[in-house]
């Protein structure tokens, strides 16, 4: 089965930020749903952003974070986490986010799974990988991402991809 990739929208924030990014009246034509962030916050060295599905905040996650050491964590009622470099990170470093969220047109509750990473180049450097779920089961129509303090930072972008599963 061949997977087949749309982008559906893409967003470049412009110059003076972003307090959002937001990805409105979404096709229910497709199986899945892939978002691909490239992102910089203006607070912080590397922040917590948040994904919110029909603009709701997530309902729980689990995941570890790499930072020299192992974190694991799990956490109900709080946010689908991603991260962005700030601006305490070395100039020019944006943080990268893959976003999957698998059947988001079917009745069940919303998974959805992130691979992060971002670095500072100079000492340090970040990879999570968090497993979420939205305890919704209307279909995905709208996405926010929403940076974890102040704006998203020009130049930062986040593409929205349809897949269809083809035979």
């Amino acid at each position: 089965m061949a997977n087949t990739y749309t982008a559906i929208a893409d967003t470049l924030v412009g110059a003076g930020g972003a307090s959002t990014i937001t990805f409105s009246s979404i096709p229910q034509t497709y199986n899945h749903l892939v978002i691909m962030l490239s992102g910089r916050g203006s607070s912080g060295v590397v922040a917590d952003s948040e994904l919110r599905i029909n603009n709701v905040a997530g309902d729980s996650h689990i995941g570890f974070e790499l930072n020299g050491t192992v974190a694991v964590y799990g956490t109900s009622g709080s946010i689908i986490k991603l991260i962005d470099s700030g601006p305490s990170s070395t100039s020019g470093m944006f943080s990268n986010n893959y976003i999957l969220i698998p059947n988001y047109t079917s009745s069940t509750f919303k998974q959805v799974t992130t691979q992060n990473a971002t670095e500072n180049m100079s000492n340090s450097a970040w990879q999570a990988y968090i497993a979420a779920r939205r305890n919704t089961t209307s279909a995905v129509t709208s996405i926010v991402l929403v940076p974890g303090g102040g704006t998203y930072a020009q130049h930062s972008r986040a593409t929205l991809y349809g897949i269809k599963n083809t035979i």
